[in-house]
């Protein structure tokens, strides 16, 4: 089978010549859900506990329209597929749950022991090669999309309501999360549903009591959670942790909705009023404008025009991340004309940002830069323009200000050396601190195959610039993935984020940004 990689960690499976099926990936049905192509081979560990929902990926491994199993009583055969996991010696016949050419929904049964084994497919007598798998305890996921794929808010009367930026859950009240993955239960899931184990939940970093944690009423392996909302955390997509954590996405949290008025808004993102046109329409039209250093933009001056949708942002006080890069539909236009160059005008320029037409395309949406060292402007009044506009985005001016330097990393001398399992505390003082925003980010890194470091994951945390220190917590910093890490390259990075106007935009953010601050650590341990 042929691998054709999309972006990282999510690959295309390409069906060869032949009728032998291969299996390319087994993950948890809760991460599959977030694929809805099934012809998607997610490169992640292939890890299942027993009782839980499990999606094979690969070719010819069932019918070409896809068949279901329905109700009780489960089934180990359909359409001609069967699928067994042989885990220390011992063969265990899972239930078939639906079946389609790229992906098999399956349930592990309960008695699958833990351990290292091999799952085999098997479709109209054709056995598939084995496919390595490891059985834990517990690997509880959260659905991210389908029909269990949003949180709900519980009424006082029990009824739910869909969670989201419009109606989001208030501070006290309760929620339910559906996933799969709590574990092994005592009796037969061919029989019916039955009761599971506890959990830890976090919104945010902030603890949330779990009220209740087991199989869902309705389906077999659907596990549902109850929890209720902490105070002191709100924002439209607070991301919600479970703990254990799924160890290869720690930090990629789904996320909930959580405002003590009627509907929720992120100081740092989108307003609640352009979140409710972007809504209402099922995404809108959206301008980014940049100043400084964010993820992979160069140092300078940026802006990008695209449509887009309501978007993922941290809530202060929180860490985490979106799941996965969106995918965008091939064919579909996303580019948005605002022009030939944007100016920015101040003391230090004027300096002209031209639309790089080599960078972005019409595909993914119009894309401007200037590459320059932002640290040499000098502090006063500045504003961005673009002129007359241009086909989609009509003219726009964006005023600021800014002072030099707008933060100071007053623990970084205490930070040469951090020591493995503790938790992480990076202290500032900033001079612009009622409107900003401070990201604290890190990076584990080992040299044995490259000398300027592998990456081994990392960590991403915003929180508000005024409260002038944040902790990372150890159970989020120290999973099995970096055991074997040497250096944590830890940043700290001042953000300012504000809003404008513009015809034809939905949105429009201008972003600063001054460049990060990093300082490489030593990792100890005992």
């Amino acid at each position: 089978m042929k691998l054709t990689c999309l972006f990282a960690g999510i690959c295309l499976a390409t069906a060869g010549l032949g009728a032998e099926p291969v299996i390319c990936s087994a993950v948890n049905d809760a991460i599959a859900s977030a694929f809805p192509d099934p012809s998607y081979c997610i490169e992640l560990p292939a890890i299942v506990a027993p009782g839980s929902i499990l999606t094979v990926i690969g070719r010819e491994l069932g019918p070409e329209v896809e068949e279901t199993a329905g109700g009780f009583p489960l089934r180990a055969s359909l359409a001609g597929a069967t699928v067994h996991l042989a885990v220390d010696d011992q063969a265990v016949e899972a239930y078939l749950l639906s079946v389609q050419r790229s992906r098999l929904r399956v349930l592990v049964p309960s008695r699958t022991p833990a351990g290292d084994g091999t799952i085999v497919v098997t479709r109209n007598g054709v056995q598939a090669p084995p496919f390595e798998v490891r059985v834990v305890p517990r690997h509880f996921e959260i659905y991210r999309a389908g029909p269990y794929g949003r949180p709900r808010n519980v009424a006082a009367g029990g009824t739910p309501q869909v969670n989201d930026f419009l109606t989001p859950a208030r501070p006290g009240q309760t929620i339910e999360v559906f996933g799969t993955g709590l574990g092994a239960v005592e009796n037969d899931e061919a029989g019916g549903p039955v009761e599971a184990a506890d959990l830890e939940a976090l919104l945010g970093l902030r603890p949330a009591r779990v009220l209740s944690a087991g199989r869902a009423d309705c389906c077999a392996g659907l596990d549902r959670v109850m929890i209720e909302v902490p105070a002191g955390i709100e924002g439209c997509t607070v991301p919600i942790v479970m703990r254990p954590l799924l160890e290869e996405l720690a930090g990629a949290f789904p996320s909930v909705a959580v405002a003590s008025g009627a509907t929720c808004s992120d100081p740092n993102g989108m307003s609640e009023a352009a979140r409710r046109r972007l809504g209402a329409n099922r995404g809108g039209r959206v301008g980014s404008v940049l100043l400084g250093q964010h993820g992979w933009t160069s140092d300078g001056f940026s802006a990008s025009f695209t449509r887009f949708g309501n978007s993922y942002v941290i809530p202060a006080g929180a860490c985490g991340y979106p799941f996965f890069p969106s995918l965008f539909k091939p064919g579909e236009n996303y580019y948005l004309d605002a022009g030939p160059a944007l100016e920015l005008s101040g003391s230090s320029g004027p300096l002209s940002a031209p639309q790089d037409f080599d960078d972005h395309n019409t595909e993914i949406g119009s894309f401007y830069q200037r590459a320059f060292d932002s640290s040499t402007l000098l502090p006063e009044a500045y504003s961005i323009q673009n002129g007359d506009g241009g086909r989609d985005v009509g003219p726009f001016r964006i005023p600021f200000s800014f002072s030099q330097p707008p933060l100071a990393w007053t623990n970084l001398g205490e930070l040469s050396a951090v020591r493995a399992g503790e938790d992480l505390t990076v202290t500032w003082t900033a001079g612009e601190a009622a409107d900003a925003y401070v990201a604290v980010s890190g990076t584990f890194l080992v040299f044995g195959t490259d000398p300027n470091g592998y990456g081994l994951g990392g960590f991403t945390c915003l929180e508000r610039a005024g409260k002038g220190s944040f902790t990372v917590p150890g159970w989020m910093l120290w999973i099995n993935r970096v055991s074997g890490a040497e250096k944590l390259d830890i940043q700290l990075q001042y953000h300012r984020f504000q809003e404008f106007t513009a015809p034809g935009l939905d949105y429009g953010q201008f972003h600063y940004a001054p460049r990060a601050e990093t300082l490489r650590a030593t990792i100890t341990r005992d």
